[in-house]
């Protein structure tokens, strides 16, 4: 034990105990090596199992029971009364409001306004048969109407009469402003008024009268308004 701890030898003890602890060193340096490539833990590698879920935890059906149904609440109070202020004051109600204006009716709401076309109805009456020596035959165009009542201004409406013998236009009031219808018609619904035409018994060319004697054979007088017409078939005779 002496030479363990008081070096012998022809050196200084400095120089044993520098050796020494060089020792202790490298055999410390050994063990923890040994230790440390035989004594470290291995990796475990483990695979995870299945989950396989538990039938607690699973919800039954008995066991969800519905949410409770909410009860509709009670009617109102029959002690409860309306507020006052829903009812309507007496001064608002009995004074008119300023600025306001009566509305009065216009001329066509209190009077009759013009025919529409599409409630006419026309019928042509005069002879059914003509001499071509007469000097004029009369016509005369009825006229009636579906409204309550209108008025038939013949000049406005185009009213109009016209002789044809199959294609051959022979005269028309068209041809000649002297010719045209004039007047108004007061109309009542489903009360016939009318108006007359005149014909020269002659063909026209404008305003004038041929001297051509017309031919024996069948003729059409055709009234019209707008889209709406009456006719009347004759014979011209001799």
């Amino acid at each position: 034990m002496q030479g363990w701890l008081e070096p012998i030898g022809p050196e200084e003890p400095r120089v044993y105990w520098i050796r020494r602890g060089i020792v202790f060193v490298v055999l410390l340096a050994v063990v923890a090596g040994v230790v440390w490539l035989f004594g470290r833990p291995k990796a475990v590698t483990a695979t995870p199992a299945p989950v396989t879920p538990s039938a607690a935890s699973t919800p039954s059906p008995s066991t969800v029971s519905p949410s409770p149904t909410p009860t509709p609440s009670e009617s109102p109070s029959k002690d409860a009364e309306p507020s006052s202020s829903a009812e309507p004051s007496e001064s608002s109600a009995a004074e008119p409001v300023e600025g306001s204006a009566s509305v009065e009716p216009t001329a066509t709401e209190s009077g009759s306004s013009g025919c529409p076309p599409r409630s006419l109805r026309l019928r042509v009456e005069g002879p059914a048969t003509v001499s071509q020596d007469d000097a004029s035959v009369d016509f005369h165009i009825v006229v009636t109407t579906t409204e309550q009542s209108c008025e038939l201004d013949l000049a406005d409406s185009s009213a109009a009469l016209a002789i044809t013998s199959g294609s051959d236009q022979i005269w028309r009031t068209s041809d000649c402003p002297e010719w045209h219808p004039s007047g108004v018609l007061e109309l009542v619904a489903d009360e016939e008024s009318g108006f007359n035409v005149s014909w020269p018994v002659k063909r026209a060319r404008g305003c004038e009268l041929t001297d051509e004697v017309l031919g024996v054979g069948t003729y059409v007088a055709t009234a019209s308004v707008g889209q709406v017409s009456g006719r009347l078939v004759m014979q011209v005779r001799y």
